[in-house]
């Protein structure tokens, strides 16, 4: 009985001995093909990483902006007990809170120098109990020489009492010293009459300490009196 002869792979290498020799490139062109392919493949896994990464980072920069918003915003918050009941308010800047403070500096200081009774003591209270604390040499050489000519004297005798009606405050803070005005309106009451003066006064602002008598940090220099006439009698 004959044997059986596997016949593959003669009709395998037959089948190739075709392909070479009707296209002796073909084997070469399949290579680059493979090639092309493996690198778009590359290429593409590169773009997706890269578009992976950056869809990380800008993800990641948005919730540390927004964190940051969220801690800046928790910083302007303060709570207050009320009555045993906790309330919640919100704090300006430190820009902000210095112009109030400077404003009101300047406004309390003219108010606790000018504001007068015919009390020697309230006026001492006054001057050199609050407003002292809050200027330096020069608005104690203007007390003295306040004394000196009778002004207090006159207030008392003629039994005056004057305030200050105040119109505006304007400090600059973009100088230092930082420049301020006080515009208001002098109010004389006596018994027979009343007057009405224009007050406007000029002084400069520098930093200092906090303290109990001076809770703002500033101190007032170069006070001037610039105008006080009467607009009204």
């Amino acid at each position: 009985m004959p044997k059986f002869q596997p016949q593959t792979p003669n009709i395998m290498l037959e089948s190739l001995g075709k392909i070479s020799s009707n296209n002796p490139l073909s084997f070469q062109k399949m290579g680059f093909q493979n090639v092309f392919d493996l690198e778009k493949r590359h290429r593409q896994s590169q773009f997706l990483m890269y578009g992976i990464m950056l869809f990380c980072l800008f993800t990641t920069a948005g919730f540390v902006f927004f964190a940051m918003q969220e801690i800046t915003k928790s910083q302007d918050r303060i709570y207050i007990l009320n009555g045993g009941e906790t309330m919640m308010a919100r704090t300006a800047s430190v820009k902000e809170n210095r112009l109030v403070e400077a404003k009101d500096h300047v406004l309390k200081f003219n108010e606790y120098f000018f504001d007068n009774s015919p009390d020697f003591e309230q006026i001492r209270s006054n001057v050199e109990g609050r407003a002292l604390y809050m200027a330096d040499k020069g608005a104690e050489a203007l007390y003295k020489r306040f004394i000196e000519s009778g002004y207090y004297r006159d207030i008392i005798a003629q039994n005056i009492v004057q305030y200050l009606f105040t119109d505006s405050v304007k400090v600059n803070m973009q100088v230092y010293p930082h420049e301020a005005f006080y515009y208001g309106k002098q109010y004389q009451s006596r018994a027979s009459q009343r007057v009405v003066r224009a007050f406007k006064s000029k002084c400069l602002l520098e930093r200092a300490s906090r303290s109990e008598h001076n809770p703002h940090g500033f101190i007032i220099t170069n006070y001037e009196l610039l105008e006080n006439p009467i607009i009204k009698n």
